[in-house]
């Protein structure tokens, strides 16, 4: 594939030897284009629907809304390419078009069971495409023995797993879960007020709130008061 948004990922093609099926990865940039033999190809791309979110956020394409932002450029080179959410039982959408399908794409978070029993009715299957990575929905001897390439875009995730670790570490340090229990469970019986007394703050905490706030200890870190009433 030549286009400026896919290359220079990374792919994980699985081949078979006599004994054993071997996974090896390749620049995207060696691997085979489904252009290079001049044949029009039908690409099944199998996500979930975004609804009103994909409306909300245009860069949300890993969604049938979306359709991975590939759809202009793959009907522009004049490839087929069918989206759907529809991917279980025998009268699904994925199931229609396995037949005669050249390729299929889905992600991990809503992936295509290509199992032995459909590759097998997959005649014209060459490549299983995971926007992102894990290859656990395919059955890869399977595909290994059709000789089909299963690929990944590898290191996707770096960033968001670094990012979700993170967070994980910041949550343990800081004792957020205990003290999210405690707010939503209306545990709390400490006001901390940090905010210096200014006309933009001047009754920041008015009679409302307070009267509504059952008895607490009211801890002042800063100058002045930003409102108070004999209720806290």
């Amino acid at each position: 594939m030549s286009d400026p948004t896919l290359a220079q990922q990374h792919l994980v093609k699985v081949h078979t030897t006599t004994h054993e099926t071997v996974v090896t990865t390749h620049n995207h940039n060696q691997t085979p284009s489904i252009n290079a033999s001049g044949e029009k190809k039908k690409i099944v791309g199998v996500f979930y629907k975004g609804n009103e979110y994909a409306k909300l956020n245009p860069n949300f394409v890993g969604c049938v809304e979306g359709a991975l932002g590939i759809r202009e450029w793959l009907e522009s080179q004049g490839h087929q390419y069918i989206v759907t959410d529809d991917k279980e039982g025998p009268d699904s959408e994925l199931e229609k078009h396995i037949p005669d399908a050249h390729v299929i794409i889905s992600t991990p978070f809503h992936p295509a069971y290509v199992t032995a029993e459909r590759i097998k009715k997959a005649k014209n299957l060459e490549l299983l495409l995971t926007a992102g990575i894990g290859s656990d929905h395919v059955d890869l001897k399977a595909a290994a023995a059709a000789g089909l390439t299963v690929a990944e875009v590898t290191g996707s995730n770096v960033v968001s797993v670094a990012e979700d670790e993170l967070m994980r570490i910041l949550i343990l340090m800081r004792n957020f879960l205990p003290g999210y229990h405690q707010a939503v469970n209306g545990e709390w019986n400490v006001i901390v007020i940090n905010t210096p007394l200014t006309e933009q703050t001047r009754g920041l905490f008015d009679k409302i709130e307070l009267l509504s706030a059952r008895k607490c200890l009211d801890c002042n870190n800063a100058r002045g008061h930003c409102g108070h009433s004999s209720n806290c």
